[in-house]
C-alpha cells in the first residue's frame, strides 16, 4: 500500500517569452530566482472517528475531517487565490469551515461544496484571506468501500501577474477486511448510557473463525447490561471496568449489531469522556484486529435547577424565641420553603456561645419544589439576662440564610409582684428593673390575666 505522505512540487514563477537575446536570457533568469521565494502551498491533515491514523486507513460508515493549511513563502501579495480539491468517489461532504488565524474577521469563499456534495470539491474567495488561513470539511465514508483512496488538491492562485499552482495528493489506505462503528448519546451523570456496536466482515475473502472486540471505557464507569440482537457468547462480567470484552464462537451474519449499556458515575466536571476500541478476529491461526475506532461522549448531564430557601419569619429582622423565668423553657417555629426548583438538602448550623438556645426538631431538612417544613427552636435560660445566638440555614442557590435568634430571662415572681405593690419593696437577687421585658410583662398580665395580690410574708 502507499504511504500517507503528500507528493508535493513548488510551481515557481517563470516567465511568459523567451528571446534569444542574452540580456533578455539574463533577465528571465533572475525572474526565475526571485520566483522561487514567492510560492503558495499548502498542507493536508486527516482526522476524525473515520480515520485511523496508525494505519492510514479510513473507516466505513464513518466521518473524516479533511484539513487544509494554506501558507505563503515570500513578500509578494496574493491578489486572488482558489482551491479544488478532489474527493473519493460516494464521500459526500457533511460539514464545511474555513478560517483564518491571522485575521480577526473571517472570509468566506463566495463559492465552497455544499452539504451533500461530493468528488469534485471547489473553494472561491473574490476578498483574497490573510495568509495564512485553512479550510476544513467533514466527509461521510459509504459503508461498502474498502481500497484504497485518494485526495488529489490543487491551490491556484495568482501574484501581480500569470497564474500558479500548487499540487498534492494524499493516498489513504482501504480498510481491513473487518471493520466496526460505535454510536452513542451524551452521557449523562448517574444514569445508564447505551453503546451501540456494528461489526461489519462481509469484506473477507474468507468468513472469520472466531470474532471479538476489547472496549476501553472512562475511569469509573461500569458495565450494567449487554442486549441484542446478536448478544456475544461471551462478555465481561457486570460491574467490570476500564477494559470490556465480547465475543463469538459462532459468527452471526454481517453487520453484527448488539448493545451494551454503562452505569455512569456522578460527574465531577463537564468534559468530554471517550470510548476507544478494535475488533479481533482470526481468518487462520494468526490474530488480527481492526483499526482502533475512538468515539466522544459529550456531558449532557443538565445543570442543576436553581432552588430558593424562603425562611419566615424574615431573617432580616431579629427572630425572638421567648421571654422567661429563669430555669424555664419556651419554644419558637421558624417555617422554611424552596420557592424554586430542584431540590434543597441542608442541616442547620447553631452558634449559641451562651448554650440556652437548641433546636429540638427539622434541623435537617430535605425541600423539594415547593415544599415546606418548620423547625423548633427552644430558649432554655439558666440566668438572668439578654441572650443572642445565629442559626445558618445552607443549601439553596441562593447561599446560606443566616438567622439572629433572641430570647430574654427574667426573675419573673418577684419582678411583678413587686411592680403591683404586692410584694417587699426589696427583689432578692439581681434587680431586673433596667429590663424593660419585665414592665411590658407585668401590664399583659394585669390587662389579660386579672391579676391578685395575695400578701407576701
Amino acid at each position: 500500500m502507499r504511504t500517507s505522505e503528500p507528493h508535493t512540487r513548488i510551481c515557481r514563477i517563470m516567465a511568459s517569452t523567451v528571446s534569444v537575446l542574452l540580456g533578455v536570457l539574463s533577465l528571465i533568469v533572475s525572474q526565475a530566482a526571485q520566483a522561487g521565494e514567492d510560492e503558495v502551498t499548502f498542507t493536508r491533515t486527516l482526522s476524525g472517528a473515520g480515520y485511523s491514523t496508525l494505519q492510514n486507513e479510513y473507516i466505513p460508515g464513518e466521518a473524516i475531517t479533511i484539513h487544509i493549511d494554506i501558507q505563503k513563502q515570500g513578500s509578494s501579495e496574493v491578489t486572488a487565490i482558489g482551491f479544488i480539491d478532489l474527493a473519493p468517489p460516494g464521500w459526500t461532504v457533511s460539514s464545511v469551515f474555513t478560517g483564518s488565524d491571522k485575521s480577526a474577521k473571517t472570509i468566506q469563499p463566495v463559492i465552497q461544496p455544499e452539504i451533500g456534495d461530493s468528488e469534485t470539491l471547489n473553494f472561491l474567495w473574490i476578498d483574497v484571506p490573510v495568509l495564512p488561513f485553512f479550510i476544513e470539511y467533514t466527509l461521510n465514508i459509504p459503508t461498502d468501500q474498502f481500497e484504497e483512496v485518494a485526495f488529489a488538491g490543487t491551490c491556484g492562485y495568482r501574484f501581480t501577474a500569470g497564474a500558479l499552482s500548487f499540487e498534492s495528493t494524499t493516498f489513504i489506505n482501504g480498510p481491513p477486511c473487518i471493520y466496526f462503528t460505535r454510536t452513542s448519546n451524551a452521557y449523562v451523570a448517574d444514569d445508564l448510557l447505551a453503546v451501540s456496536i456494528a461489526i461489519y466482515h462481509d469484506g473477507c475473502t474468507d468468513s472469520p473463525l472466531a470474532l471479538g472486540i476489547e472496549e476501553r471505557i472512562p475511569a469509573g464507569w461500569t458495565l450494567d447490561s449487554v442486549a441484542g440482537p446478536d448478544t456475544p457468547a461471551f462478555s465481561s462480567p457486570l460491574d467490570s471496568e476500564d477494559i470490556l470484552d465480547f465475543g463469538w464462537t459462532t459468527i452471526p451474519s454481517s453487520p453484527v449489531e448488539f448493545t451494551y449499556y454503562l452505569q455512569v458515575p456522578l460527574a465531577e466536571d463537564d468534559d468530554p469522556e471517550y470510548i476507544d476500541g478494535e475488533v479481533l478476529y482470526h481468518l487462520d491461526a494468526d490474530l488480527l484486529q481492526s483499526a482502533t475506532v475512538e468515539t466522544e461522549i459529550e456531558n449532557g448531564t443538565p445543570p442543576p435547577l436553581d432552588s430558593e430557601l424562603s425562611v419566615s419569619p424574615d431573617p432580616l429582622f431579629d427572630f425572638i424565641v421567648g421571654i422567661v423565668m429563669v430555669d424555664t423553657t419556651t419554644s419558637n417555629t421558624l417555617s422554611l420553603t424552596n420557592i424554586g426548583e430542584g431540590t434543597i438538602n441542608g442541616t442547620a448550623i447553631l452558634n449559641d456561645p451562651a448554650g440556652v438556645f437548641s433546636i429540638t426538631s427539622g434541623g435537617t431538612y430535605s425541600l423539594g419544589t415547593s415544599a415546606s417544613s418548620d423547625m423548633t427552636i427552644n430558649f432554655s435560660p439558666t440566668t438572668i439576662g439578654d441572650f443572642t445566638a445565629t442559626l445558618d440555614l445552607p443549601g439553596g442557590a441562593n447561599g446560606t440564610a443566616t438567622i439572629t435568634l433572641k430570647g430574654t430571662s427574667v426573675y419573673m415572681k418577684s419582678a411583678w409582684m413587686t411592680l403591683l405593690g404586692c410584694g417587699p419593696s426589696t427583689i432578692p437577687g439581681p434587680s431586673p428593673w433596667s429590663d424593660l421585658a419585665i414592665l411590658i410583662t407585668a401590664l399583659t398580665l394585669l390587662l389579660y390575666r386579672g391579676v391578685r395580690c395575695r400578701r407576701v410574708r
